[in-house]
């Protein structure tokens, strides 16, 4: 399978049921993003989780994630191979309950040493890297298992990215791994759970409090 069959179709599946109701699971691209009906939805869920999740177990909330639709689509960068899932329900089937999103990472940007939640480190040769970033959940659905549910489908995704340039020029790219970042008292254990380990930490310094910002990683596949 080309690497092309797989980025350039919008996936449609059939998701876990939520109360006892069915789900439906659809993959995009940054360029289907942009003219999806899921997008306002979307910047509305993304916000809605970070603020209940800060200001739960950090006490403090910075406010939006996600200012605009337009930084919604520029986290997935002008890579054809970036995605974002979306899990919906039949009965509100514009209305997002949960998203992820990924994208590859090449190593550090220019911000990286002024950004706490930017990554510093420079993937292995042999390794090709993703990044995992806005896993959400609506608050009205979270307890339900979804996060994990939805964390598994970004590493199928991304593996099956992987595997399809198989023979494809990547030469010793023999590796695929996922990398995050996380305020660890948040989600540092429950990343910990499915498969992931510390690579490094950074501090998150506030005034009147700080807390680790905990990188972490996990190998997806190898060839």
């Amino acid at each position: 399978m080309a690497i092309e069959a797989v980025t350039n179709v919008t996936k449609v599946q059939d998701g876990p049921m939520i109360d006892d109701k069915p789900s439906t699971i659809v993959t995009l691209t940054a360029q289907q993003l942009r003219t999806s009906k899921f997008l306002p939805s979307l910047v509305n869920t993304i916000n809605q989780a970070y603020k209940a999740a800060e200001g739960q177990h950090l006490g403090e909330s910075k406010g939006d994630r996600l200012g605009s639709i337009d930084e919604l689509i520029l986290v997935l960068r002008d890579d054809p191979e970036s995605f974002i899932i979306v899990l919906t329900q039949p009965h509100a089937p514009e209305e997002v309950l949960s998203t992820a999103t990924s994208r590859r990472y090449f190593g550090p940007s220019p911000d990286a040493n002024t950004s706490p939640w930017a990554c510093v480190h420079t993937p292995a040769a042999d390794t090709e890297e993703w990044e995992l970033k806005l896993l959400a959940t609506s608050p009205a659905a979270q307890g339900k298992g979804i996060a994990s549910y939805m964390l598994a489908l970004a590493e199928k995704e991304a593996t099956e990215r992987f595997r399809a340039k198989s023979g494809q020029g990547e030469g010793a790219i023999t590796h695929a791994k996922m990398i995050l970042c996380t305020p660890k008292p948040l989600y540092g254990k429950f990343y910990g759970g499915r498969g992931y380990r510390e690579d490094y930490i950074k501090i998150r310094e506030k005034p009147d409090m700080s807390y680790e910002i905990t990188f972490m990683s996990k190998v997806l596949a190898s060839r």
